[in-house]
């Protein structure tokens, strides 16, 4: 049995999972007469969870909102109270990762909670479940804690959303980027993004546009259709009277998360004299920076 963090912690070298600083904060926060049965149940988790798990951060995202705050504390009674046979089932489950996004914040989820979500009718692939689908609805649910059944249903179902009869999964991707932690979004605001006539290209959505703009907007929700124009047909963004896709590409990357620019700092930004070649913008040099 686990009885102390340096143990715990040893226990999480042998398997080579990453202790993060946030294991000390969880630990710190529970009270003297319970952290010998919090660190044995955080024994139970780590002896469990598959070789995927690289680091500690999987319960302590769950469990710790705060060191030493109320919320921290009552996810810790909440979790304390769980059977450990329940611990060690959700552990072993190879999709944890995104179980742990779901619920950020919101405690150690129910046994009950989980087979319902990973047992959706609407998530299963030929009789198994979609990981990549789990993966979009996590982004989506990222600290919102376990979604109804009903709305995932809704959002795979969603006319703007299908191909050839079937889910795109590409544009689902775009879309759960812009909705990281933001929940499910509005049918009309999909399709009206989606309808763009900005974001179009020879009578089809130009999807390396949406990416564009989906990286960009990754967590802030969804744009405004005069925001998006207003990018889209920015004067330092055009080439030859077209969009040039590299610079936006560039853009997008340095505001990854960010939402849509402001005109005036993309002016200023391909401007700068550090960044100049020859009297011409240096594109390899701002590529540079970008991944940055």
């Amino acid at each position: 049995m686990i009885a102390t963090l340096d143990q715990l912690k040893g226990l999480c070298q042998e398997r080579k999972i990453t202790v993060k600083p946030t294991l000390d904060k969880l630990v710190n926060s529970c009270p003297n007469e319970s952290k010998v049965q919090l660190v044995s149940k955080l024994g139970i988790y780590f002896s469990s969870v598959e070789r995927t798990v690289k680091n500690t951060g999987t319960i302590t995202s769950m469990l710790l909102r705060g060191e030493g705050s109320s919320r921290t504390k009552k996810n810790i009674n909440e979790f304390l109270r769980i059977e450990d046979r329940d611990v060690q089932a959700i552990a072993c489950y190879p999709f944890i990762t995104s179980i742990s996004s779901i619920c950020n914040g919101k405690g150690f989820p129910k046994a009950g909670d989980v087979d319902t979500l990973l047992k959706l009718p609407s998530l299963q692939k030929d009789g198994q479940l979609d990981r990549q689908l789990l993966s979009s609805i996590s982004s989506i649910c990222h600290t919102k804690g376990f979604p109804k059944a009903g709305d995932v249903d809704t959002l795979l179902k969603l006319p703007s959303l299908q191909k050839d009869g079937q889910l795109d999964r590409q544009l689902l991707s775009s879309i759960s980027s812009i909705c990281n932690g933001k929940g499910f979004p509005k049918a009309g605001d999909v399709d009206t993004l989606l309808k763009l006539p900005s974001l179009q290209k020879d009578g089809q959505l130009d999807r390396q546009l949406l990416s564009s703009i989906s990286s960009i907007c990754n967590g802030k929700g969804f744009p405004k259709v005069g925001d998006v124009d207003t990018l889209l047909k920015l004067p330092c963004l055009q080439k030859d009277g077209q969009l040039d896709r590299q610079l936006l590409s560039s853009i997008s990357s340095i505001c990854h998360g960010k939402g849509l620019p402001k005109a005036r700092d993309v002016d200023t930004l391909l401007k700068l004299p550090g960044l100049q070649k020859d009297g011409q913008l240096d594109r390899q040099l701002l590529s540079s920076i970008s991944s940055i």
